[in-house]
């Protein structure tokens, strides 16, 4: 073992004299292994191999340590400092999270910034809930509300209001539920608007933190505040947003890093103002003069000039006193403009220590392990060789999946353990690969196959029809139909025993070489391997239909369910599995489409119509902004003289290499992917401006009305009310003028809530109609309950008047129907002047279709309009 302090070099000069007898010793023990049994060479190399290990283990453990120190040292201070990294980005993350939850809260209408009273104690209930100090809220005029900590026992809800306070700021106490109980302070005119961070917040119009700043409760404890302002829709500032946070808690889990007797961690700002240290005397606060640290700052200001010049992880070492101390200077930048330095330093007192104790205890090891294993390989190599070869033989014919292997047990010692123990392995080992495959390959909760063992079962089909072209298959994708009704009304137990009962019945209609599988949820899917025309599979899918359509019982619940069906045949061409299941899955969307309960069968142009589908979505979503949408304006007449009275605005879509595209095509995508709410709202924008042009163009025309459909998804959307309101103020078109149009359906899904919009809109001066009158499934009831001004014919019915008696009759009595509930009627698709007569006689007020005039863009509009001067 080497000195401590001497040379820990070893020349190769000083290696050769040794090498050279060593070899020689080897050279005449490898001509007496010739002569000698397997049990001395056994213990010969073991002996060797440990002596050569130990050897040059403790050689290079000397010349490796100074070495190692500088490893661990660097290593152990990256690790602390990285662990510092994350807990500050975890403590300071929640500030800004709660801010940007807040201002959704604020912009979406769930907080009303006007209600001081709801805002106070739903920041009550927050600070506490989300561990932060203080939640306030202040406006540009000054108004401010905000609830926190005031001390250790004393929570607070503070507010300034000009009406309610006059201008200063009220502390309130509160109890245990964030009630106000009294006022504990009042501090005259205080202005929030001259608190840290509000300028800079709204001058930068963005989430900033403030600069570091002593709490309020003159304990000298450091906190920082995340401000963010809210912006309505027009850019106008409605206030700002702040969460204080004490950096107490930084103080606390730096004082609880390991960092041995001289080890320090801190944190500064660039200019070097201490925010906290883990020698703090209180947590939060800085520290009283530590020289270390002093000393520590001063040495990378003399390394680097100034703090700004830091912006990497940077590791070196100096000197303090006479010892030698690690340090490591990590920037922490954050997106909110944080910007700090972590300092991490450790002396190397406290890894030499580690180090020579390591040292002395691998030469103990060493010696030990050499004692004993001379003892135990003299005594028990004897009866090594034989069970390990036996062993081996054994084990190599496991690992080919010979798994009845198994070793005599004749011996009670360790070897015979170790047989006893090999055979119980190769018993497990088989019984897992049996539980193992069929896991993978078996659905837990039916026993059906699952996904992966039906793709294998499909792959060997379409590997066979390639070798024998006569023989076919077909795969049958089902999909249950109300099985997310039985779910969310019966809970998810009662839907398991309902798929265990599906999955058998499925089965039940099948022969033995057909495979059902269960995908997923309810999908379920089913390989027919011995069918030769599309009938054959047609007549399983309909056996397999009718099971599942006989009533489910489960406990006192009768339950129906049914199923949809997608088909495919191995005709169609497809060479993959993945392309069966596409096409099974694009047949069972047709089969849905048609009114579920029902199967389609798969052909060619399902995938092109999936597929054109798919263009026209993607398009679609992109036409607003590309401006691709136009208005085209369909004139309402006055029935008995034939003039102009209103418009209704209609969207038509000029794609650039499609032309012009029918609604019939792109609402209904619209309407199912939920971007109807974006095209409805430019719709009503953009026609609400175009008449209020029209209006000031052509005075004489100022009766004018435009009618606007709203969509279901439109209706029931939360902020329709205040989308109305801001489109009329922009475009300056009164509110007499605009007719909105809903049908019936979406009226009746949420009556309630549909309701009180529509009344709210009436009450705005906004007229409102009930389109496509007598398609729908409307309550009389409901009806007369509603505000409607208008009621609309549907065209079917029109059109159908001339030459059917029941839609005269229909038409006739929907009519009388309006007139008794005190509303005009509109009549739509009026293309004949028969029906035009037929009409007036009947007392309908207004008509609308072809017969009066065609849809018509704004030019053409504008030029009717010139024409009646």
């Amino acid at each position: 073992m080497l000195k401590k302090g001497s040379p820990q070099r070893v020349s190769k000069r000083s290696l050769k004299g040794p090498l050279r007898r060593w070899m020689t010793r080897l050279d005449r023990q490898v001509n007496i292994s010739k002569r000698t049994s397997l049990r001395r060479l056994l213990i010969l190399s073991i002996v060797l191999q440990i002596l050569a290990t130990a050897s040059v283990v403790g050689g290079l453990s000397a010349y490796n340590g100074r070495t190692a120190v500088d490893d661990l040292a660097n290593q152990l201070i990256a690790e602390t400092s990285d662990r510092i990294y994350q807990r500050i980005d975890r403590y300071l993350v929640a500030p800004h999270r709660l801010n940007a939850l807040n201002a959704q809260a604020i912009e979406s209408g769930l907080l009303n910034i006007h209600d001081f009273d709801q805002i106070g104690q739903y920041f009550w209930k927050q600070f506490q809930s989300f561990g932060v100090d203080y939640v306030a809220f202040g406006k540009p005029n000054g108004d401010y509300i905000g609830a926190g900590q005031l001390s250790d026992r004393l929570v607070v809800i503070d507010e300034v209001s000009q009406e309610r306070t006059g201008g200063d700021l009220y502390a309130f106490d509160t109890d245990d539920k964030g009630e106000r109980r009294r006022v504990i302070e009042v501090i005259e005119q205080w202005d929030h608007r001259t608190e840290a961070g509000y300028i800079d917040t709204v001058q930068g119009r963005r989430a900033i933190w403030s600069k570091v700043y002593e709490w309020q409760d003159d304990s000298g404890t450091l906190a920082i505040s995340a401000g963010q302002p809210v912006f309505n829709q027009t850019g106008q500032l409605l206030g700002v947003l702040t969460v204080d946070r004490k950096l107490k808690a930084l103080s606390t889990f730096l004082s609880t890093l390991s960092l041995g007797e001289q080890g320090r961690a801190f944190i500064l700002q660039r200019d070097g103002v201490l925010i906290a240290a883990s020698t703090a005397r209180e947590a939060g606060e800085q520290s009283d003069g530590d020289p270390l640290i002093d000393t520590t700052t001063q040495e990378i200001l003399a390394r680097y000039g100034h703090f700004d010049q830091i912006q990497q992880p940077l590791q070196f070492s100096f000197r303090y006193g006479k010892q030698r101390e690690y340090l490591q200077v990590e920037p922490f930048q954050d997106a909110y403009g944080l910007d700090w330095l972590i300092v991490v330093m450790m002396p190397a007192t406290d890894f030499m220590g580690r180090i020579n104790a390591n040292t002395r205890l691998t030469f103990l090891l060493m010696g030990l392990a050499v004692a004993i294993a001379i003892g135990i390989s003299l005594r028990l190599t004897r009866w090594v060789v034989r069970p390990i070869l036996n062993t081996v033989y054994a084990v190599d014919a496991l690992s080919r999946g010979e798994w009845q292997q198994r070793l005599p047990v004749d011996r009670r010692d360790e070897l015979g353990l170790l047989a006893s123990a090999f055979n119980r392995m190769a018993t497990q080992l088989r019984d897992s690969f049996i539980k193992l495959h069929d896991t993978a390959y078996r659905d837990a909760l039916t026993g059906l196959p699952n996904r992966a063992a039906l793709m294998d079962a499909l792959t060997e089909a379409i590997a066979a029809t390639r070798y024998h072209p006569s023989q076919r298959f077909a795969l049958l994708f089902l999909d249950l139909d109300g099985f997310k009704f039985v779910n969310d009304s019966l809970g998810h137990l009662t839907g398991d025993c309902l798929l265990v009962e599906v999955a058998q019945r499925i089965q039940d209609p099948l022969d033995d070489e057909a495979i059902a599988a269960r995908f997923g949820g309810d999908e379920f899917a089913v390989l027919l391997s011995s069918v030769q025309t599309i009938t054959d599979a047609t007549q399983v899918a309909d056996g397999i239909a009718r099971s599942l359509e006989k009533p489910f019982r489960h406990k006192d619940y009768e339950i129906f369910v049914g199923t949809s069906i997608g088909i495919v045949m191995s005709t169609t061409g497809g060479t993959m599995p993945e392309h069966f299941l596409r096409d099974a899955d694009t047949a069972l969307y047709h089969a849905k489409q048609a009114g579920k309960g029902c199967y389609e069968v798969f052909d060619t142009t399902m995938h092109l119509q999936t597929v054109t589908r798919l263009q026209l979505d993607t398009d679609l979503r992109h036409a607003i902004e590309r401006q691709e949408f136009e208005l085209y304006y369909q004139p309402i007449c006055d029935a008995q003289t034939r003039e102009l009275v209103g418009l209704e605005a209609l969207v038509r879509w000029r794609h650039p290499s499609q032309g012009m595209i029918p609604p019939s095509r792109f609402i209904p995508i619209a309407e199912e992917t939920g971007l109807i709410v974006r095209i409805g709202q430019w719709v009503l924008e953009q026609a609400c401006k175009q008449l209020a042009e029209w209006r000031s163009q052509f005075p004489h025309m100022a009766h004018l009305t435009v009618s606007v459909n709203l969509s279901s998804r439109q209706l029931l959307q939360v902020n329709l009310l205040e989308q109305i309101h801001q489109i009329l103020d922009r475009t300056g078109l009164p509110p007499d003028c605009l007719n909105l149009e809903v049908t019936e359906n979406p009226v009746m899904q949420d009556i309630k809530i549909a309701g009180a919009k529509l009344r709210h809109l009436r009450n705005m001066g906004i007229q409102l109609s009930i389109d496509d009158f007598g398609t729908g499934y409307s309550s009389l009831s409901y009806l007369q309950r509603l505000p409607f001004s208008t009621l609309k014919i549907d065209r079917m019915f029109v059109q159908q008047a001339t030459h059917q008696m029941e839609s005269w009759d229909i038409a006739k009595t929907i009519i009388l129907l309006g007139h008794r509930l005190g509303m005009t009627v509109v009549a739509e698709g009026v293309e004949t002047e028969e029906q035009a007569r037929l009409l007036q006689n009947l007392g309908c007020e207004y008509l609308q279709g072809f017969l009066l005039a065609d849809p018509m863009n704004s030019g053409a509009i504008a030029d009717l309009l010139r024409l009646s001067l």
